[in-house]
């Protein structure tokens, strides 16, 4: 019905060209609700199942969220992201906000570590028009864990852009690939307990149209995007 519609257009233009000039305009690209975008998709309703790899002890699970609402926070639109698989102990409330080129992953009552909780964590994961090997830094707010003082900051390098990446059974174009190393320091001069690094590196894939297809975390985990629906 659509090609119908369409042939006819073109039929009536070329029949009434000699009167006037024309020159059609057309966007059939619909635009995207305030704090979502083709980077982040995330708008109410939509889903996004990954799959994820345990390496150090070679376990497979997969879980979902799924948008369950739009809310404001700091003037601007975030959208909720709920997982179907509940965390080991406190659960965190994750939103996502997409502006102007920025992604913001908010996170409120993150566990880190399984030691140090942190209130909010804001992190710009993701910046459009950032060229390639592009950086940028964040610090979070002081922390406390006993009573010691808590030092976390980020750094962000963009590695690789508009490739395209595949993920599990899927070839994602326009990806963009940006490293993020959060750096953990004890105040006082304190080492880490043994076992945990103070830095910490995430490998985070960002595909145009799909969001976050590809998660790898130096601690020994992978997470894949394996299927997803998204309401326009």
């Amino acid at each position: 019905m659509k090609q119908i519609f369409f042939y006819c257009f073109l039929l009536m233009v070329v029949l009434t060209s000699c009167q006037k000039e024309f020159e059609p305009h057309f966007n059939f690209e619909p635009t995207w609700p305030e704090g979502t975008g083709e980077y982040a998709p995330y708008t109410v309703g939509s889903t996004f199942k990954y799959e994820s790899v345990n390496l150090v002890n070679a376990t497979t699970d997969y879980f979902t969220y799924t948008v369950t609402k739009d809310t404001t926070i700091n003037n601007l639109k975030y959208y909720k992201l709920v997982s179907d698989k509940p965390a080991v102990g406190p659960s965190p409330t994750y939103f996502v906000n997409y502006s102007d080129g920025y992604l913001t992953e908010l996170t409120y009552d993150l566990n880190f570590l399984g030691a140090i909780t942190i209130p909010v964590l804001s992190e710009n994961t993701f910046r459009l028009n950032e060229p390639l090997n592009a950086t940028w830094h964040e610090d979070l707010p002081p922390l406390s864990f006993m009573g010691i003082p808590v030092t976390v900051n980020f750094d962000y390098t963009v590695l690789q852009k508009d490739y395209t990446k595949p993920v599990l059974t899927n070839n994602f174009a326009y990806t963009t690939n940006v490293k993020e190393l959060a750096h953990i320091r004890l105040g006082n001069g304190m080492p880490l307990p043994p076992g945990i690094s103070d830095v910490i590196v995430y490998d985070n894939f960002y595909a145009k149209g799909a969001g976050l297809v590809e998660r790898d975390i130096s601690l020994g985990t992978t997470q894949k995007l394996k299927e997803f629906s998204i309401v326009r």
